[in-house]
């Protein structure tokens, strides 16, 4: 079985940091990044948090978070508490990453979507801007959430199992249907798993999809590139059938289609981008969006 090293955080949510940005360290910022001097408004890590009005914004050169405390007594569990550092911006094996003096972050963003993944816990923030039509507003609590929701994961075709130091991982997202997590999917086959199948359920219905595609893992970026990523998926609900093409990239990518999906949904592999190492395809994330009042 081939191997996909990964580096595992144990820590849940707000875990130990002490990462501090070295001197070698320098700053990428050619030019503005488009996430840059803007506010997103972003969805609780865990899908029950229902969150006051948490966001992080960038600007002139200094990130700001509102993040909920957990850590705390009663009364102020899951309220927001706010950070602020100024941050460098390094980049490595393609990715872009955000330095504080204690903390570090990946950074996936395109469009109004931007997403920060703590690189030393699995706390993930999923923001949107603050102007997007899908962030439903209440004039008495202010911004409401979650606007964005994973898919209750059924069923997939295959997917990869190994061991790595005597531990067994499957690359399933068993357990993590109520985390807004990145969690990649791998098939299981011989060969780029065309024809492969991931069925999720969507209860609520929605016809605006967020993909993340390929094997995206904080620790080790490299095995984007290595692995192989999707190309063209066939999407099937009842009589709906549709085949969408991704970009080869690891950024968020939103997808509309011309109907409400509801209920079972399925996404089959018809082609891919080849991993320059394993043959192994992945799929990092599919969620989908709160459908906006007006529509």
């Amino acid at each position: 079985m081939k191997k996909i090293r990964m580096i595992l955080f144990f820590t849940l949510f707000f875990g130990a940091s002490g990462v501090s940005q070295t001197p070698a360290l320098k700053d990428v910022r050619a030019k503005q990044y488009g996430f840059e001097n803007k506010t997103y408004i972003y969805s609780g890590y865990f899908i029950d948090l229902k969150n006051p009005r948490f966001y992080f914004s960038f600007k002139d050169g200094t990130i700001e978070i509102a993040e909920p405390a957990f850590n705390t007594d009663e009364e102020k569990w899951a309220q927001a508490i706010v950070y602020t550092a100024p941050y460098a911006l390094i980049r490595k094996d393609g990715f872009l990453y955000l330095h504080t003096d204690t903390r570090r972050f990946l950074i996936l963003f395109s469009g109004e979507v931007c997403l920060l993944k703590d690189c030393n816990s699995t706390l993930c923030l999923w923001g949107l801007e603050k102007s997007s039509k899908y962030i439903l507003r209440d004039t008495v609590r202010g911004y409401t959430s979650p606007f964005l929701f994973q898919p209750q994961y059924q069923s997939f075709s295959s997917f990869l199992t190994e061991t790595i130091n005597g531990v067994k991982f499957a690359y399933n997202r068993e357990n993590k249907r109520y985390y807004l997590e990145i969690n990649p999917w791998v098939e299981g086959i011989s060969g780029d798993g065309i024809g492969e199948v991931q069925t999720v359920n969507v209860p609520f219905g929605s016809d605006t999809f967020l993909f993340l595609n390929g094997f995206i893992d904080s620790g080790r970026p490299d095995l984007y590139l290595k692995n192989s990523r999707i190309k063209e998926l066939i999407v099937r609900n009842g009589t709906f059938q549709e085949t969408i093409t991704l970009k080869d990239s690891p950024e968020p990518q939103i997808i509309q289609f011309a109907c409400l999906l509801e209920g079972e949904v399925s996404f089959e592999i018809k082609s891919v981008y080849k991993g320059t190492k394993y043959e192994d395809t992945a799929m990092s994330g599919i969620l989908y969006l709160r459908i906006p009042p007006e529509r």
